[in-house]
Parts: structure tokens; C-alpha cells; sequence
């Protein structure tokens, strides 16, 4: 499994240096779709039921979509910042053991994702992959640094996993026109136990309780089996 995380966060540190620039460039911005080929692909590379030859066609069909990406806009800037993070120094080999911290949110960003793709299968949550791309950050960053560093970055990933699972049933409930009162109640005492929840760590019950009734809620307002 460290190889396909090495690999995996190697191309993610190329994307990276043409995402710090492409932000700031009128004409592309965030590029979503990218995004959401490194959530599929870190999809690919944990699951367990997809072979090691399919992992790394997953990883080389990923590598093959960013330096496709990283050729348009303004190269001379792109190839500047490259140079400054200098990608090929970088080495993930450190306590990936641990990247089962981060399992039990990104479970619930793929059922939460899953969802919102019955509902809209042809469109992506823009604030979901955000969040996804804000998670991978934070494990390049401590991948990349010390081991305290990596403990912090591990939670603040799962933060973000949270976050985006939560957007996406957030958007399917916003969704529907109308409530009726018992549903608008529903509504109202998820987010009290949202507030309540606020500042506590991913794993603990309250936030699990929170995500549990978001999702059972609009699955319910969806009909989503």
C-alpha cells in the first residue's frame, strides 16, 4: 500500500504546484474535474476488491490527466513554482500506518458523495470536492513533515472529509422546494446537534450522531435505498 500512497502523492504534489498559480488565472480557477480524478483514484488505491495491476492503471491514467493540466495557462510561472517545491525531493515513507485515522470520514464522504451522484448523476458538488482537495493538502503537508506534523494534518483532513460529506446532504436537503413543519422540525434539531458539536474531534459520537441524521434525512427526503 506505501507505494501506491508514494506514488499517488508525488503526482498530487505536481498538481499542487500548477493549482497555486491556476487559482489566480481568470481563465481556469479551481479545476474541479482534476480534483475529482484524484478522489476517484484515492478511492482506487483503498479499495481493497480493485487488483494491484488496476491500482496502478488508476495511478498512470491520474498522472497522465495532470500533466495534461499542468500544460495550459501560464507555464513560465508553473514552471518557476515547480522548481521551488522541486517534487521529485519529496518522499511519502513516513507512518502511513496511520492513515487509518482518516478512514472513518473518508467512508462518510463516499457515502455521502454516493448519494448526491443518485440524485444528480451528471453533476459534481463544487464545495465537496473542494473540501476532498483540502483533505489531500493536508496529508501532502504531513506527509511531507514532521511526525507531530502528520498527527495534526491527519485530523485536520478528517475535518474537511466531515465537512465535505456534510455538504453534500446538505445540498440534496436545500434541494427540495418545500418542507413540511415535522420536516422543517427534523431539520431544526440536526442542526442544534450540529452547533452542540462544534470544535469536537471527527470520531467523537456527536459528530457521528450528526452525520448519521443528516444522512438519514435526505436520504429519506430522496428516497436514496
Amino acid at each position: 500500500m506505501q507505494k501506491y500512497y508514494t506514488e499517488y502523492f508525488s503526482i498530487y504534489c505536481t498538481f499542487i504546484t500548477k493549482d497555486l498559480i491556476a487559482t489566480f488565472e481568470s481563465l481556469q480557477g479551481r479545476n474541479i474535474k482534476v480534483i475529482n480524478e484524484f478522489y476517484k483514484a484515492f478511492y482506487g488505491i483503498n479499495e481493497k476488491t480493485i487488483s494491484a495491476k488496476d491500482k496502478e492503471k488508476i495511478l498512470n491514467s491520474l498522472k497522465t490527466t495532470v500533466n495534461g493540466y499542468c500544460q495550459n495557462g501560464d507555464i513560465a510561472t508553473y514552471k518557476k513554482v515547480e522548481a521551488k517545491i522541486d517534487c521529485k525531493n519529496k518522499y511519502f515513507v513516513k507512518s502511513l500506518s496511520k492513515m487509518i485515522n482518516v478512514q472513518k470520514a473518508f467512508n462518510q464522504f463516499n457515502e455521502a458523495t454516493a448519494d448526491f451522484t443518485k440524485v444528480s448523476p451528471s453533476s459534481l458538488l463544487k464545495q465537496g470536492m473542494i473540501e476532498f482537495n483540502n483533505a489531500m493538502a493536508h496529508l501532502f503537508e504531513g506527509l511531507s513533515t514532521s511526525e507531530t506534523s502528520f498527527d495534526t494534518n491527519i485530523k485536520k483532513a478528517s475535518v474537511h472529509l466531515y465537512r465535505g460529506a456534510l455538504d453534500n446532504y446538505k445540498t440534496l436537503i436545500m434541494s427540495k422546494k418545500s418542507l413540511t413543519p415535522a420536516q422543517k422540525d427534523i431539520l431544526i434539531n440536526i442542526r442544534v446537534d450540529e452547533i452542540d458539536s462544534m470544535g469536537l474531534e471527527v470520531k467523537s459520537s456527536n459528530k457521528i450522531t450528526t452525520f448519521d441524521d443528516y444522512q438519514r434525512f435526505a436520504r429519506s427526503l430522496h428516497n436514496i435505498k
